[in-house]
């Protein structure tokens, strides 16, 4: 092998080795947004592309790449360690995800990989963020409570609010669109009504909501006045069930009343008692509903006539005017038993001369 060939070779090798390491990729480079990845419609947006501290600069290109289009939608040449995209007027269709290399244009040539993408929004309002307590909204002092604000968008800042006081509690970045706000050690003071928004800068005219409020109650671990309100609690409870037992026993003495009442009325009528009474009598001669079966008193002038026809004597002869009279007699009694007399019957003298003065006219 000569030594020509040789040096031939390793000249090769040389350059092969030189144009592998010149066919490298370069550091990634960082794209920022300014004032804020959402920007509000017809509004002004600037995106940078910064190579990183430890690259060497050359004359390059940076380009800018949306949505993963392999075409780019602008670029910048110079020696420079950054290029600014500015953009004016902007309409909802610049929304999207934006990356961003650099290529060195002079020497050999150099690429660099795609930054991380970076989401910018047009819009005229944000949506509602979401606010979360962790452990809990009603905490004894001394914890350590967890905020937590999230909400749809993207690489933007979050601000914690408090009712009722001016500047906010703290502003964190976001993490997959959601940001922690730590309260370590809380006391009373801590107690309130917090919420939170998205924080887009001064410059910013995009409309950003807060979001619903959320109590957050701090007590001492021996705070007499929930304590207090825990016995008002139970002192109620036990209140309002002794009223509801006492009513109804009330209801249940009072139905007891009552048909022991109802019993003894139907009971002094000689009726047996019925469930559903037909008449309510208030007096003993204002009704009297008849029951066959049922032993009743007879009236007094029944009992008086009864008295007074086994006082009578029927005489022994066989006179048709006397059997007559006795006929008579008997219907008359019968009809007395049934219809009641206005006036008293007459005395048995009347009757004794009424017969002697038939006996001796018929004589």
């Amino acid at each position: 092998m000569s030594p020509t060939f040789i040096s031939l070779l390793c000249f090769g090798l040389r350059l092969g080795q030189t144009m592998e390491v010149d066919n490298g990729l370069l550091s990634k480079p960082h794209l920022q947004v300014l004032p804020a990845p959402v920007v509000a419609l017809w509004g002004e947006v600037t995106l940078s592309c910064i190579l990183p501290p430890d690259s060497d600069l050359h004359p390059g290109t940076f380009n800018l790449y949306k949505d993963w289009d392999p075409k780019p939608v602008d670029r910048k040449t110079g020696k420079r360690t950054k290029a600014d995209f500015s953009f004016e007027f902007v309409k909802t269709e610049k929304s999207g995800n934006y990356t961003c290399t650099y290529q060195k244009t002079s020497g050999s040539y150099k690429v660099s990989e795609h930054s991380e993408p970076l989401q910018l929004l047009v819009t005229e309002a944000l949506p509602k963020p979401f606010l979360s307590v962790t452990p809990s909204q009603l905490v004894v002092s001394g914890v350590n409570v967890t905020l937590l604000c999230k909400g749809p968008i993207q690489g933007v800042r979050f601000a914690l609010h408090k009712e009722g006081e001016e500047r906010c509690v703290g502003i964190r970045e976001s993490i997959q669109g959601q940001a922690e706000f730590h309260l370590i050690h809380v006391n009373i003071n801590n107690t309130g009504n917090y919420s939170c928004r998205y924080d887009l800068g001064p410059n910013s005219f995009v409309f950003t909501p807060l979001s619903d409020l959320l109590e957050l109650t701090v007590r001492s671990e021996e705070d007499p006045s929930s304590q207090h309100t825990n016995k008002t609690e139970v002192y109620r409870f036990i209140l309002i069930t002794l009223n509801c037992i006492s009513i109804l026993i009330f209801f249940i003495f009072l139905l007891r009343f009552l048909s022991q009442q109802y019993t003894k009325i139907v009971t002094s009528h000689g009726q047996i008692p019925r469930r559903f009474p037909g008449c309510l009598c208030l007096s003993q001669h204002s009704c009297s509903p008849y029951n066959p079966g049922s032993p009743q008193e007879e009236p007094e002038y029944i009992q008086t006539n009864k008295r007074r026809q086994r006082e009578m004597t029927v005489p022994d002869c066989e006179d048709p005017q006397e059997i007559a009279y006795i006929e008579l007699n008997k219907r008359v009694l019968s009809e007395a038993q049934t219809v009641i007399p206005s006036e008293p019957l007459l005395e048995p003298t009347i009757y004794s001369a009424m017969a002697r003065h038939y006996s001796t006219q018929s004589h």
